[in-house]
């Protein structure tokens, strides 16, 4: 199943979150008789399957983005803080 077959098969954009995913597949499942209708059953479940994986590794990627933005936002107030650190002993020892 491609990328973009499971996210038309629950009807939703690609970017959705997990909740969305359930909530979705929820409401189409309510709509599809399991036992009279097998393989359309498997194709929705396939694609929900695929769709909440794919939901986890973005949040994923999303999250090790953030925090590598939070560590080059503290490394750079630590890199201030040392070049104002410097500069004040620099200041004292002309004194």
């Amino acid at each position: 199943m491609s990328e973009q077959t499971h996210w038309a098969e629950l009807g939703i954009e690609a970017t959705a979150d997990s909740k969305t995913i359930r909530k979705r597949y929820a409401q189409l499942l309510k709509k599809i008789d399991q036992r009279a209708n097998p393989d359309q059953f498997q194709a929705l479940r396939q694609a929900y399957e695929v769709a909440l994986n794919e939901a986890a590794w973005m949040a994923h990627e999303q999250a090790q983005r953030q925090l590598a933005q939070e560590q080059e936002t503290q490394q750079d107030g630590v890199s201030e803080l040392s070049q104002a650190s410097e500069q004040g002993q620099t200041a004292q020892e002309e004194l």
